[in-house]
């Protein structure tokens, strides 16, 4: 996203949802296949760009939210990354 800050609202809205449908008995599960494109890798000696800042900020936001989610909702990641 262009904006700083709304790239961060997508996993917040779907983790809210997910909580809405899933409960502990019946947990809801996310699945994102492709995974690399969401969260980047962690190479050494990487330097800090504005995107990658940012992507780390989104991966600190799924963190948060499955924290926050005592049970009620799983998250799967796949990936063709070699």
């Amino acid at each position: 996203s262009k904006y700083i800050g709304q790239a961060e609202q997508v996993p917040r809205q779907l983790f809210k949802l997910a909580r809405k449908i899933g409960s502990k008995e019946r947990p809801c599960i996310i699945f994102i296949d492709e995974a690399e494109t969401v969260f980047p890798s962690r190479e050494a000696g990487s330097g800090l760009s504005d995107s990658s800042s940012q992507q780390h900020a989104v991966v600190n936001q799924f963190l948060t939210q499955l924290d926050q989610s005592n049970g009620e909702v799983y998250l799967f990641l796949a990936t063709n990354f070699k």
